[in-house]
């Protein structure tokens, strides 16, 4: 399996094109970065992200890459705080309390030109863990058990 991922952040705008794993061996300082373009951007927080969305987010790309998309990976959410968390509860967004994305095991993604709902048939056919549909705004895709939701 290819670990190559190309992500842009949709908030920063900062992008990585990069591989976390060569010959076997994770590359830290690769992760790192993931981890940096994953963090809360609202207070900069970056803990370890769990490397199973890495690889379930890598899973995609590679399938979406030989359907003949770019598979550049656009991120709308990735690691949250609790307080980024209760703002926007208080926004009414619906976040949970218990969300994966406080757990550092949840991204938000887009591709750029698939629609979401193609891009959470996909990811529940590869079981790459939870997939949320959130209509034509994006996918949900986190590391906890195979499952579904959403419309």
């Amino acid at each position: 399996m290819d670990s190559h991922l190309d992500i842009k952040n949709a908030h920063t705008g900062e992008q990585v094109a990069l591989r976390f794993m060569a010959d076997g061996r994770e590359k830290r300082r690769a992760l790192r970065r993931l981890d940096w373009i994953f963090r809360d951007w609202r207070d900069e927080e970056a803990p370890e992200i769990d490397r199973r969305i890495y690889w379930a987010l890598a899973t995609l790309s590679n399938a979406v890459k030989q359907e003949g998309h770019a598979g550049q990976i656009t991120l709308l959410s990735g690691y949250r705080t609790p307080e980024t968390t209760h703002l926007l509860q208080s926004r009414g967004s619906g976040a949970s309390s218990t969300s994966y994305h406080m757990k550092r095991r949840a991204a938000d993604i887009r591709f750029e030109g698939i629609p979401p709902e193609e891009v959470a048939r996909l990811a529940e056919w590869l079981e790459v863990g939870g997939v949320g549909r959130y209509g034509s705004r994006f996918t949900h895709i986190d590391s906890g058990p195979v499952r579904t939701w959403g419309s």
